[in-house]
């Protein structure tokens, strides 16, 4: 195989948990290529692995002594910053969230020798454009960081609905699917909704008053907002304390927490629509079918007309949510562990990295 590089996030935000689960399944492999980090080296989220540090420190310090332009690197970040490069050619990774390309996004892609996507939804839109050399990148089940605890977390006759991913009102729908919950289950003992959607680019202030604006100033005592944790073992826990979960954002490039939770044999209850069609089926989740779509503009993140991350999300019928919650607590409660999602974890970073060795060829 020829020698290649690697220019990835390596730090605890989803972009980073992806590189780094790459990186393991190639220093598994015994291979040591060129590593040039985007940002800050931070594995404090991951447990502790000395031989894999100094591996990837290896890696790292040798890049600028070794390496040559013409060994292809592999980028995984935005689109906006795939243009530049340490290599002649270069294989890149992104994630993208709305319905469109701009004219902008269109040349970077072309200008990739592959351009992997997470999503066929995305990989859809690229080509209906006329975007170049585009394929689909499966990302596997993260058994180093998601796995059973086996413990009991709650009485087990309450059921528990988790919510992941920073508050966004928009694109995740963070406030409509706090609010339709509520609207159902709030107060009631049976129920449970964990909350883990702090959004660490917002002070916590406004994170406090964007969950004022879902609670609409009621008290609900059987919803838990959880504060932000800092390693994977907790966000594990977090998973696994929990029966059910949402999936109801309006767009993502992969929604980890997601595939993590179902993977974990949780049950779900999702939107028909993007990412979430790549490993979420009528097996394995209840579905809310698409209703419309909005701008992608929320102010932050998304601007209008803006020549990266333009387009719109999906979105869905508040009377939709009801009857669906109905029918996935019914799932819930005929078998508690969602058989079918348990074989999410047949899919794996070696296949992955298969696939991205294969595009260097």
């Amino acid at each position: 195989m020829n020698k290649f590089a690697l220019n990835i996030p390596l730090n605890s935000v989803s972009f980073g948990q992806v590189s780094i689960a790459i990186c393991r399944e190639i220093y598994r492999r015994g291979l040591a290529p060129c590593i040039f980090p985007i940002g800050n080296v931070d594995l404090s989220a991951q447990k502790p692995d000395a031989d894999f540090q100094l591996w990837l420190q290896s890696c790292v310090n040798k890049s600028h002594k070794t390496h040559n332009r013409n060994d292809t690197s592999v980028k995984l970040w935005h689109l906006s910053d795939l243009l530049a490069s340490y290599s002649k050619e270069q294989i890149g990774i992104t994630f993208l969230e709305t319905d469109q390309v701009t004219d902008h996004e269109l040349n970077v892609i072309n200008n990739q020798k592959v351009m992997f996507v997470t999503s066929n939804y995305t990989k859809q839109v690229m080509e209906e454009v006329s975007a170049q050399n585009v394929k689909y990148l499966e990302l596997g089940f993260d058994k180093d960081n998601f796995y059973d605890t086996k413990k009991s977390y709650l009485n087990p006759d309450t059921i528990v609905f988790s919510l992941f991913g920073k508050a966004e009102p928009q694109r995740k729908r963070t406030l409509k699917i706090i609010q339709n919950w509520v609207k159902k289950y709030g107060n009631q003992r049976e129920y449970v909704l964990h909350a883990a959607v702090y959004n660490v680019f917002l002070k916590p202030e406004d994170n406090q008053a964007l969950l004022n604006q879902a609670f609409g100033g009621v008290r609900y005592w059987n919803v838990n907002v959880l504060p932000y944790v800092q390693t994977n073992v907790e966000y594990n826990e977090i998973v696994n304390s929990a029966g059910i979960v949402l999936a109801l954002s309006g767009g993502e490039g992969r929604d980890l927490p997601v595939f993590h939770s179902v993977g974990l044999g949780r049950h779900c209850l999702a939107l028909r629509a993007h990412s979430y069609l790549d490993y979420l089926n009528d097996e394995n989740s209840v579905f809310i079918s698409a209703s419309s779509k909005i701008k992608a503009a929320d102010g932050m993140f998304f601007h209008e007309n803006s020549n990266f991350s333009a387009g719109n999300f999906f979105d869905w019928n508040d009377s939709d949510f009801g009857d669906a919650c109905d029918l996935v607590v019914k799932r819930y409660k005929s078998n508690r562990i969602n058989s079918s999602g348990l074989l999410l974890q047949n899919r794996t970073y070696k296949d992955t990295v298969d696939q991205l060795i294969n595009g260097l060829e």
